[in-house]
């Protein structure tokens, strides 16, 4: 099973360009996440990681700068807060740079 998640999702990297692909919240995409859980602790970590990542990426997650650490966080549409390590390049260049 574990096999068959990891062909998928090379297919997908293969059969669906980057350019077609959602802008993604996370600094690490979905796909790769998914990917390295899976990689590492089987198609049922794989599946845990799919499901966590659908449910916090939804629409709503907001940018802000936090001045106690000097850096820029995202709250996510279901509280999360991700710390800018985390949060995807491309989100903070359009935003803050």
């Amino acid at each position: 099973m574990k096999y068959l998640l990891l062909i998928a999702i090379r297919m997908y990297w293969l059969l669906w360009p980057a350019r077609f692909r959602g802008v993604c919240l996370f600094r690490e995409s979905c796909s790769h996440f998914v990917y390295r859980c899976a990689v590492a602790g089987g198609v049922g970590s794989g599946i845990r990681a799919l499901r966590h990542r659908m449910n916090v990426c939804k629409p709503g997650a907001q940018l802000f700068f936090n001045p106690s650490s000097g850096q820029v966080n995202m709250i996510l549409g279901n509280g999360e807060v991700l710390q800018e390590e985390d949060i995807s390049k491309r989100l903070l260049n359009d935003r803050y740079h």
